[in-house]
């Protein structure tokens, strides 16, 4: 439904405590962005984690999304060691965060945790730019006039990444 669920993390965990007792399947989607204490509880109730890697360098990641980047690979690094199922997403805006570097990072962290069961390329699309301003939002001031990417580009990006080692790498 969107949002950050380790945000409001005893009504998460309650959640999937609940599909839990009934059996079902359960998976989180996540910025990476909370304790690793919290990260230990959910992975006791979370089948699968779907982990964002947003951005590289350090400084990059902070602008974009005000956290810590060495937080959320560490938290990777932890639910990997624990043997969590983690898919790694990677979201990328043109001429944001799709440079070489970035690509060069996502490729290391596949390579550096094998066990991962893939790497998806969220490419950007812009379909919120109408929702912003259906409930009175201002543009974004990072992807204001960005097009959404388009099939070239997603294909480079892939190439790009299986280039670098990264031969699982799909878009999401």
């Amino acid at each position: 439904t969107g949002g950050e669920p380790m945000y409001q993390f005893e009504f998460a965990c309650g959640v999937l405590r609940l599909c839990r007792e009934r059996g079902l399947h359960t998976c989180m989607e996540t910025c990476g962005a909370a304790s690793r204490e919290k990260y230990a509880q959910a992975a006791a109730l979370t089948d699968l984690f779907l982990f964002d890697y947003k951005a590289t360098p350090a400084a990059l990641h902070r602008d974009l999304t005000g956290a810590d980047s060495g937080e959320i690979l560490s938290n990777l690094a932890f639910l990997y060691e624990i043997g969590a199922k983690v898919v790694l997403r990677c979201p990328l805006v043109p001429g944001v965060n799709d440079t070489p570097e970035h690509l060069r990072a996502i490729a290391a962290l596949s390579q550096r945790y094998p066990g991962l069961l893939g790497v998806e390329v969220m490419a950007y699309h812009d379909m919120g730019k109408g929702k912003r301003r259906q409930i009175g939002l201002p543009p974004s001031p990072v992807t204001d006039g960005i097009p959404s990417a388009d099939e070239a580009v997603k294909r480079g990006w892939l190439a790009q990444l299986r280039e670098l080692g990264c031969e699982r790498a799909i878009l999401g």
